[in-house]
């Protein structure tokens, strides 16, 4: 397994700066080489948050509108403004799509995932005298892992047992070297999203934190996503794509109202 070549590689703030089109030569041309070689940043500007990424976009752009004094070429002005906001948010995509053009392959992929998946296991408390390592990769909080189920570009997922109730959970679990800002955020939105109580929301059980482990607990779905359902089928009728995005919107009609 590769060494995290995270001291290499450009703060996260950069990283935004650069999808932003905020750095100038050369440290943009530097951040662009480093990212077309650097699997690990890759994943970094996919998993930045593309709603705060546009609010940025929008404030910064209004900010300026705002601020020009009223003049016999205001008009022009704005314009101009709004079109440079517009062609940003093309170049954005732009850059999002060769991104996946030049995604790490298989391989590669693979040992990001193992290289998530060992930073967080590092962190978890060791089995005890009880379990056996077949039947647990070590505990957080109340919650044994049995299984890693996904790694993401934030976080890990376990399948684990909550040990008190003895039921099983996903066990969703923030990669510490984020730090402590992204750690308070995902707290922060694992309670607000706890609050929701619908049949299409996945309950959420627990929010919890183990030294620099943040974690949710959440209700544990048996099954397969609709990405590999779709992969699975070769078609799909219409009335259960309807039916699927029914139960989506109902679902998020839920979140919105909270």
């Amino acid at each position: 397994m590769k060494a995290n070549p995270s001291a290499n590689c450009p703060k996260p703030q950069t990283l935004k700066d650069f999808l932003q089109g905020r750095l100038g030569p050369p440290q943009s041309d530097e951040c662009e080489t480093h990212i077309a070689e650097c699997p690990e940043c890759n994943e970094t500007l996919r998993g930045l948050n593309a709603n705060d990424t546009l609010n940025e976009y929008v404030e910064s752009a209004m900010k300026n509108l705002h601020s020009r004094n009223a003049n016999s070429d205001s008009s022009a002005s704005d314009s101009r403004q709004i079109q440079s906001l517009i062609q940003r948010l093309i170049d954005r995509d732009s850059l999002a799509t060769q991104q996946q053009h030049n995604a790490p392959n298989p391989a590669m992929q693979s040992e990001l995932m193992a290289d998530r998946a060992a930073e967080v296991l590092r962190h978890v408390t060791p089995a005890g005298p009880d379990e056996t390592t077949e039947k647990s990769l070590g505990n957080i909080g109340d919650y044994r892992l049995i299984q890693l189920i996904g790694v993401g570009s934030t976080g890990v997922v376990f399948h684990a047992i909550d040990r008190t109730l003895d039921r099983s959970v996903a066990l969703k679990v923030l990669r510490p070297s984020l730090g402590s800002v992204a750690r308070d955020r995902f707290m922060a939105e694992a309670r607000s999203a706890a609050q929701i109580e619908h049949s299409n929301v996945v309950t959420i059980y627990q929010v919890g934190q183990q030294d620099r482990l943040a974690y949710i607990a959440m209700q544990w779905l048996p099954g397969e996503t609709l990405e590999s359902k779709f992969s699975r089928l070769q078609t799909t009728s219409e009335d259960e794509i309807r039916a699927i995005v029914a139960k989506v919107a109902s679902g998020l009609t839920a979140a919105h109202s909270k």
